[in-house]
């Protein structure tokens, strides 16, 4: 039998190879991440290296789109004896192999439980048969054959060197698919939350439709959820008085997310106090001693609690100011009148506050809060009789 120099067969092998979307190894890619040779820019189906020394291992930089479809091969394309590893933008073990089946070459399949799903940077090294990445711990994979994910005693740490005998040296082709090195998209969702938009104010039982679009950066991975509190359209809840947070969520088929979160109030229609007393800017004034009746309406009977515990409170403040109190105190009301009561045939709420006779010639802010959060003010000037 005619026996041919290692070097030309390993080329003749290279040259009645297929043909393929070619990289080839730039001087002498490193060993370790910093010195990866990246092949990030556009997508590639081979890779043509060189083993320069029985102990060089040439490593790579990907990006792979996901779903298990990586796959890298030295089976056919090289006749020096090598394994492959892949390892993730951390430089942890993935997956590795020495022989595919009964040749000296390697196969990472996809497909294969250990073949990454997730989009993103990965790295894969070339290494010569006994070269085997190991950690700060010890070895990333325990043995090779099959394929093998990193269970050795240093498999949950990145690579930081290689170990084991020198082998062969000489080129290598590795075959490729699933690397498309189109950077994954890392730009999450864009959320257009406009109602209810955030501070907003909203009556009891106002009809108010939610509005809010959710849309991925152009020529992304595409949008594959935008859910809100309620559906683009649907009624925002206004059926209860207090805060409320509205939210929306979005997801892209790169697995980036997004979220907006608006908030808004639900209020009673409170058109101001009512006859007699005037609403502010105007100043009311009012003899001392005589009970001041607080009438308001809320849109109908509430009930008996729209006012929050404790309230309403009555300020010394000086006459003109617009200033806030520091201070205040409960409002009074007289013995024979209930603290709040809502007449039917009205529709109006009536609370009776109580005045003294020695605040005759002092100013005071009446403050009622109602259980929505919102604060509604009264100045007065009292006089003598």
């Amino acid at each position: 039998m005619i026996r041919f120099p290692l070097a030309l067969a390993a080329a003749a092998l290279l040259l009645f190879a297929p043909m393929a979307a070619a990289a080839a190894e730039t001087g002498d890619a490193g060993d370790l991440l910093p010195g990866a040779q990246d092949l990030t820019p556009g997508g590639v189906t081979q890779i043509d290296g060189n083993f320069a020394n029985s102990s060089d291992v040439d490593l790579y930089r990907l990006c792979l789109p996901g779903g298990g479809s990586f796959s890298a091969s030295t089976v056919g394309g090289s006749v020096v004896d090598t394994q492959l590893f892949l390892f993730d933008s951390s430089g942890r073990g993935v997956y590795g192999n020495d022989d595919e089946g009964s040749s000296r070459q390697s196969t990472l399949p996809a497909g294969d439980p250990l073949t990454p799903a997730a989009a993103g940077e990965y790295y894969l090294a070339v290494a010569p048969y006994n070269r085997d990445p190991n950690s700060d711990a010890g070895p990333i994979f325990a043995s090779l054959g099959p394929v093998l994910a990193p269970t050795g005693i240093g498999g949950a740490q990145p690579v930081s060197g290689w170990s084991g005998r020198v082998s062969g040296r000489g080129p290598y082709r590795v075959v490729l698919t699933g690397a498309s090195c189109v950077v994954p998209d890392s730009t999450p969702p864009t959320i257009d939350l406009r109602t209810p938009f955030d501070g907003a104010e909203y009556l009891l039982g106002e009809d108010v439709a939610a509005d809010y679009r959710c849309t991925d950066e152009p020529g992304g991975s595409g949008l594959v959820s935008c859910v809100g509190t309620v559906a683009d359209g649907a009624a925002v809840d206004t059926s209860s008085v207090g805060g409320r947070t509205f939210e929306v969520d979005a997801a892209d088929a790169a697995a980036n997310t997004a979220a907006a979160r608006n908030v808004y109030r639900v209020v009673y229609d409170f058109g101001g106090f009512l006859w007699p007393v005037r609403n502010p800017p105007a100043i009311n004034h009012w003899r001392a001693g005589l009970p001041v009746p607080i009438r308001f309406a809320l849109d109908g009977d509430r009930g008996r609690d729209v006012i929050e515990e404790g309230w309403p409170r009555v300020a010394q403040i000086e006459c003109g100011s617009r200033a806030e109190p520091a201070s205040a105190e409960p409002a009074r009301h007289p013995r024979w009148f209930r603290e709040l009561a809502f007449r039917k045939r009205t529709a109006r709420y009536v609370f009776l506050w109580r005045t003294r006779r020695e605040w005759a010639g002092t100013c005071r802010r009446f403050l009622l809060r109602l259980n929505d959060g919102t604060v509604k003010r009264a100045d007065f000037e009292f006089v003598r009789h």
